[in-house]
């Protein structure tokens, strides 16, 4: 009996240290969350599923609910600081210029498909996904008004992600759409002429991109495969890849050359200290997809995913 109690005891310890790294935040919704960003430990946005924009100001205790004005999957949020923002999502781009008090669509009546959205500045930008023949890639150098198209019609790929650390350096992954659903294979893109010409290389479906500089960076996607590349996407190098072979890693957010976090299928969260040469599972007990991982510092992030999850770690996880 004693030794039962023992057992007991231990369990019900480690069960509390391990979800006190991460805190679950009230969303006010089931809807999926899709994509998370902040600029600071305060002020936030999260998108996701029938339109929908969520906002806090004060580091996820509180999330209000914006207009967004349209019922498309967002995909993707991205600011450049606590006024200017940008989300994509279907054949919508929206743009605030006021912390989302009010959003527009900066690419109304467009055929494309947009699954990701990357500003380096309040003026240049890029958007990616897919129009009827394939990927695409669009950049804007005055903040939406006008799009030059960069990328058309890249055979069965479609770009999931598109990031750029600075005016020149980006990258751009996918995957195949044949067959339907996530397709039979990835693409990688690389640009460092600011997206004049892309590199092409192939590989496993990728779903996320977090870059520390110009140079070194990570992917993830199918088969909880982790991605690093130091010489700006010319090469990469598997650091992780697990047994999972239809699991996904969906987002990856690094906050220096140390730490990062990766987070994907059946509540997956996976942490390193070292750059990605270990990695170590945090999951405990959240068995919805998290879809995106955003850390303002090294100790403080937050995780989006299924039926309006939210997570908040003020301590790496």
């Amino acid at each position: 009996m004693k030794t039962f109690l023992r057992i007991l005891f231990f369990y019900f310890l480690v069960t509390q240290i391990c979800f006190a790294q991460w805190y679950q935040q009230n969303s006010g919704t089931t809807s999926t969350l899709n994509s998370i960003h902040f600029e600071d430990a305060n002020i936030g946005w999260a998108v996701g599923d029938s339109g929908i924009i969520l906002h806090t100001t004060n580091g996820g205790q509180d999330w209000i609910i914006q207009s967004s004005g349209t019922n498309n999957v967002l995909y993707d949020v991205c600011f450049t600081d606590t006024q200017t923002g940008w989300v994509a999502g279907g054949n919508t781009l929206l743009y605030t210029s006021n912390g989302g008090t009010d959003w527009a669509n900066k690419l109304s009546g467009t055929t494309y498909s947009l699954f990701s959205v990357s500003f380096i500045d309040t003026l240049n930008g890029w958007v990616s996904g897919e129009d009827t023949s394939g990927g695409i890639i669009l950049h804007t150098t005055n903040g939406g008004t006008s799009w030059m198209v960069q990328q058309d019609s890249v055979e069965r790929y479609w770009f999931n992600k598109v990031y750029f650390t600075n005016i020149n350096n980006g990258t751009a992954v996918g995957n195949s759409h044949l067959g339907g659903g996530f397709g039979d294979g990835g693409i990688i893109q690389s640009t460092f002429n600011g997206g004049a010409s892309w590199n092409s290389s192939f590989s496993s479906r990728m779903f996320g991109i977090s870059f520390i500089d110009s140079s070194t960076g990570w992917i993830v996607g199918l088969g909880e495969t982790i991605f690093k590349t130091t010489n700006g996407g010319i090469d990469w190098i598997t650091q992780y890849s697990s047994l999972h072979y239809y699991s996904y890693f969906f987002s990856v957010y690094f906050s220096d050359a140390n730490n990062g976090t990766v987070v994907g299928d059946g509540g997956t969260i996976l942490r390193t200290t070292n750059g990605g040469t270990n990695w170590i599972e945090q999951n405990c007990g959240i068995t919805n997809r998290l879809s995106s991982v955003f850390f303002i510092d090294s100790l403080n992030g937050w995780v989006v995913g299924g039926d309006g999850t939210i997570l908040h770690t003020n301590n790496s996880g």
